[in-house]
């Protein structure tokens, strides 16, 4: 249920390490270009780590799953000749591992890897169960990710609005609010948290100039959101929280 980054690396990590029995586990994504992977938590190896270490194509088993798109493992560094071995490995003594895609479909956004101080040679079940979490870890991580998105997003229109001298607010397709700046709440007398998710229409829009009733199914502000076209117009009647017009 939580959106927040840090505690889903933490959430994932934490299953990871105990369920497998692993001697380090971590989580890394790969960067807007596609070009490296980045630690974003881990247990066991130093906390230095996390947004700082970074893998690129042919180093450690991290790249070699990104780019097959599959999970791996290894049973023993000493013999290993696939990819580039990091250092890391050697001064933490470590012997084996195995690494899962993080998958959005058929995009690798990540990367699952855990290490063991013991040789071990991990069961069809182990990365089966390891790649269930890595799907899990994929959909929470860009979901929070997309959330997080639209709050910067939110805010951006938040800033770009509070001054502005024109009312401005935001529906959805059911007509409900979704926002509102501070010039909307004052020409109108209502709040932007007392209209929030309510179908503004019946409130504020319901009729023609004229004074006939104007339904929501035949409002034009509201075909917008149909059509995707442009619509403007200066015969729009709006009521106020006062019921004048």
């Amino acid at each position: 249920l939580t959106t927040d980054l840090k505690s889903l690396y933490r959430i994932f990590v934490c299953a990871s390490k105990e369920l497998l029995n692993l001697d380090f586990s971590t989580l890394m994504l790969l960067d807007d270009g596609k070009s490296a992977l980045t630690v974003q938590d881990c247990l066991g190896f130093p906390e230095t780590l996390i947004g700082h270490f970074s893998l690129v194509e042919g180093q450690g088993l991290s790249t070699w799953v990104v780019k097959n798109k599959k999970p791996a493992t290894v049973a023993d560094f000493a013999g290993e000749t696939r990819f580039e071995v990091p250092p890391i490995v050697g001064e933490k003594g470590i012997r084996s591992a195995v690494a899962v895609p993080m998958m959005m479909k058929d995009e690798v956004i990540g990367v699952l890897i855990g290490h063991t101080l013991v040789r071990r040679d991990f069961s069809r079940n182990e990365i089966g169960m390891y790649q269930l979490i890595a799907n899990q870890a994929a959909v929470a991580i860009r979901n929070a990710m997309n959330t997080d998105t639209l709050r910067k997003r939110e805010k951006y229109i938040r800033d770009v609005t509070a001054s502005l001298s024109e009312g401005v607010y935001v529906l959805n397709a059911r007509g409900e609010i979704t926002f509102m700046n501070p010039e909307a709440e004052a020409l109108l007398g209502w709040s932007e948290q007392e209209l929030l998710h309510k179908n503004i229409h019946d409130v504020i829009h319901n009729q023609r100039p004229d004074g006939t009733p104007l339904s929501f199914q035949d409002c034009d502000m509201r075909k917008v959101i149909e059509t995707g076209n442009r619509y403007h117009s200066t015969e729009e009647m709006f009521v106020r929280r006062d019921g004048t017009t």
